[in-house]
């Protein structure tokens, strides 16, 4: 098996980037970072003699050189095939020249099965693996680290398939790094796990469920209006679903006094979510519509331009709450 054409692979997205700046970094100091190329597979269409001449030619000044590839076609575009682009260069790729390949998007999935069939794949799978997090946050207690993997573990085992955070791994190291200063100072509680927990996991989705959750319209529209400038809603609904619909059990659970969650949901959320403003009849028409957009959506119902229609109905959604 070749070694110089490699495949980081899985959901622990965070062992993989770990894993990418090892080799750039190791390249680096042995080969100078000249000899180390960033390739987008979205550049291919239109660039593919370039970067195939690029990658089967000499470096200048060093032998060695060290293609870090990632990426894929964009949402609309399927028309390059990347397999047969690829084939043809592992085919005569030079033994000193090196392919790293990570990130790779829903669209260059292809891929895989060609590089696995005969050159080396490094899997990165153990996402709630304890062991995997307590050698990355050495200075936390295994106690610490296991509440958090298995608060984020029991969490996402409630979602649907389209739920899930392809950036769990990263969510949970941003959880650890902040217990990990913290600690530094102050001796980490079981309430300061659910808080970072709380805080984190949702990002500036949470921040706008806080803004509905207190019935703040004007701030609800503005952080609304700031995700949707720079995320699209085929990202962001899934999240925000999720995270409203944590909200509106708690709510419920509230309005029909039950003490025992049928459903894992995190202390601080729940705490929350239950003191907050608004009502729990307005929050559960607001979550129905949600549902109703992203219902509408997926059949391809209404305006043609989806994204824009999206954000339309969830900012008019946002605004009938005030009634």
């Amino acid at each position: 098996m070749k070694k110089n054409i490699v495949l980081l692979s899985g959901r622990d997205t965070y062992g993989i980037a770990e894993e990418r700046k090892k080799w750039i970094q190791a390249f680096k100091e042995r080969h100078s970072e000249m000899n180390i190329e960033h390739v987008s597979l979205s550049d291919i269409k239109n660039s593919w003699k370039n970067i195939e001449q690029n990658m089967l030619s000499s470096g200048l000044f060093a032998d060695k050189r060290l293609f870090v590839i990632s990426g894929g076609n964009e949402k609309r575009d399927k028309t390059t095939d990347f397999v047969e682009f690829f084939t043809r260069v592992f085919e005569v790729l030079p033994d000193d020249h090196f392919l790293l390949f990570s990130d790779l998007t829903e669209r260059a999935l292809d891929l895989v099965p060609l590089i696995t069939r005969t050159w080396e794949v490094k899997k990165f799978d153990t996402l709630y693996n304890t062991t995997t997090w307590e050698k990355r946050f050495g200075n936390l207690d295994s106690r610490v680290i296991s509440r958090v993997i298995d608060e984020l573990r029991d969490q996402e085992s409630v979602l649907e398939e389209w739920e899930i955070n392809s950036q769990q791994s990263h969510l949970i190291a941003s959880i650890l790094e902040v217990l990990s200063i913290e600690s530094l100072t102050i001796p980490i509680t079981d309430a300061s796990i659910d808080r970072a927990i709380g805080d984190l996991s949702g990002g500036k989705v949470f921040s706008l469920v806080d803004a509905i959750m207190a019935s703040d319209t004007k701030k609800s529209l503005t952080l609304f209006s700031r995700i949707s400038s720079g995320k699209s809603m085929y990202e962001f609904l899934p999240s925000f679903i999720g995270a409203m619909r944590n909200s509106l059990y708690a709510k419920y659970m509230q309005e029909h006094h039950i003490s025992n969650p049928q459903i894992k949901i995190n202390p601080f959320v729940l705490k929350k979510s239950q003191s907050a403003r608004i009502s729990y009849p307005k929050l559960r028409d607001f979550y129905h519509r949600l549902i109703e957009i992203n219902i509408a959506y997926k059949s391809g119902k209404w305006m043609k331009d989806v994204e824009l229609w999206r954000i339309l109905e969830i900012e008019l959604a946002i605004i009938w709450l005030k009634k």
